[in-house]
């Protein structure tokens, strides 16, 4: 959440409108917020954002505890993972990201021993996961 009249989106989105690549699909993600929040601290580094700059960064392993090009093999194995494997995985994270352009053209199984949104989605977005017809 930023405060009343904060540049951080404004900015985002002035960078947005000026880089825009239509075939790069990761460029409107976490490289052009990391850029807009270095830009506007003055920051070379993340870790190096002052307090002042009333900015606050979320790691991003709170959001994707799996590196995305190891998502399919995380998070749709072929072998049986454990649930204290599940839970080594994702109890640092606040939101999991399941990497679609990564993970869709895979069979999904529904069964929480080989498929983390088995595992996560009906707890978490049982909406979602309800409504798929995938499985």
């Amino acid at each position: 959440m930023f405060t009343a009249h904060h540049s951080f989106l404004l900015t985002a989105m002035q960078d947005l409108q000026k880089d825009y690549d239509p075939a790069c699909w990761a460029c409107i993600g976490p490289s052009l917020l990391t850029g807009v929040a270095r830009k506007i601290t003055n920051a070379s580094m993340i870790q190096d954002i002052p307090a002042s700059a009333d900015l606050t960064v979320t790691l991003m392993q709170r959001m994707m505890p799996v590196y995305w090009s190891a998502a399919p093999e995380l998070l749709f194995p072929e072998e049986p993972v454990s649930f204290h494997r599940w839970r080594t995985m994702f109890g640092n994270s606040s939101t999991v990201h399941f990497f679609g352009k990564m993970t869709a053209h895979l069979v999904v199984h529904d069964d929480p021993q080989y498929s983390a949104y088995a595992l996560l989605g009906p707890r978490y977005c049982p909406l979602a996961y309800g409504s798929t017809n995938q499985f």
